[in-house]
């Protein structure tokens, strides 16, 4: 159920910034952050206020912005917000490249196997963001994470707003659009995408120890400096160079577990030594 808040009442409360300074948030007394948002973006926040999942912060509540006028009854609203929990020492995954030394190759690839798993719950769950960036996921120092920013997301039946923001959508530069978009429906061809960025993140990682802060950057294609067994490699391959038709069930889990199990070394800090 929708709550409703006075534009007043949400001015008082204290602003949160993000890392960028740029986006300001409102923190709620029970500690949950309020996030205000497009009109446009309502049914999509209702839908994904129905969702739950571990590692994903989705909207918990949510409350129509309103001005009060002379009569109570008249009120005119002028925007929604929604909370949802607030992880004040979490930072965005390039973070990942200034801790990474903390941690052995093991735990750093158990890290991207379970951003992998959650990525695919997501989409089990009828949630397609669009929008798999570097700052879209957030960590902590103790290689917690969370997936956001999900109002612009494919929800259930619901079209997502992302495709309306073309020219901003996180898409490889090298890639071709057109190609995409026309061997997959709207819907599916933003699942590959979500796909494909996270596993084009991991790849530069695996190469050089650390994820590009850009939204659109070129796709991997430097297969041979991972040192992965060919097998794994023509998977990684296959979906970063769009080599056939990828399956909405293709999710390089398994290749990344077998990774875990012979011990494999992180490329990077092999040529480091």
């Amino acid at each position: 159920m929708m709550k409703t808040m006075t534009i007043t009442t949400y001015r008082k409360l204290p602003k949160v910034y993000d890392e960028s300074h740029t986006i300001s948030f409102r923190l709620m007394p029970n500690g949950d952050i309020l996030k205000k948002t497009a009109e446009i973006c309502e049914k999509q926040i209702i839908a994904l206020s129905k969702k739950k999942i571990e590692k994903a912060c989705f909207p918990k509540e949510i409350y129509r912005i309103v001005h009060p006028l002379k009569e109570d009854l008249l009120r005119k609203q002028v925007g929604i917000a929604y909370t949802q929990d607030y992880h004040p020492k979490m930072k965005e995954l390039p973070y990942l490249s200034t801790i990474e030394k903390n941690y052995s190759d093991r735990e750093i690839l158990e890290f991207f196997l379970s951003l992998l798993k959650t990525l695919k719950e997501i989409h089990q769950n009828q949630v397609i963001s669009g929008d798999i960036t570097y700052s879209n996921i957030i960590m902590g120092q103790d290689l917690d994470y969370r997936f956001i920013d999900f109002e612009f997301a494919f929800v259930n039946s619901l079209p997502g707003l992302i495709k309306d923001c073309r020219d901003d959508i996180p898409f490889p530069s090298d890639w071709n659009k057109e190609a995409l978009f026309y061997h997959y429906s709207e819907k599916e061809a933003f699942r590959y995408l979500d796909k494909a960025n996270l596993i084009n993140m991991m790849c530069h990682f695996l190469k050089s120890g650390t994820i590009p802060e850009k939204r659109i950057y070129s796709s991997f294609n430097d297969f041979d400096t991972l040192e992965l067994p060919s097998a794994i490699n023509a998977e990684f391959e296959k979906i970063l160079m769009m080599k056939g038709v990828i399956n909405r069930e293709d999710y390089p889990i398994e290749e990344v577990e077998t990774l875990i199990q012979k011990g494999h070394k992180l490329p990077y800090r092999k040529r480091k030594k």
